[in-house]
């Protein structure tokens, strides 16, 4: 199992493209088969969860999280922990929320 950032360098579908891309670390491999989905051409979801660069969490994630004239950003991708998983969806989810409904009833934010 493997994720790919970029399905136009790789064709998660096409055998022979898969085992070339494994021969660079087990040189005699053959792939009896393999199959795949494009997440980032599926009609519903266009993408996958973020996938962060080394840093990029620590040095931006604060400003992510902040608000913007009412405008807040909730989800796993902005979680303060569990970054792509369900359990930062609902912890982002849970703080946003918290922080929406001070907005709405004080007219600032946090």
């Amino acid at each position: 199992m493997a994720y790919v950032s970029n399905t136009q360098k790789l064709d998660v579908t096409d055998k022979a493209q898969v085992q070339a891309l494994l021969r660079h670390w087990i040189p005699d491999i053959e792939v009896i088969d393999c199959t795949g989905h494009k997440w980032d051409e599926d009609e519903f979801s266009k993408g996958t969860w973020s996938v962060l660069r080394k840093n990029q969490l620590t040095k931006y994630g604060k400003a992510v999280r902040r608000p913007r004239n009412g405008f807040y950003l909730a989800g796993s991708d902005y979680a303060n922990g569990w970054s792509g998983f369900i359990d930062g969806a609902i912890e982002s989810g849970s703080s946003i929320g918290e922080y929406v409904h001070d907005y709405l009833k004080t007219g600032t934010s946090h």
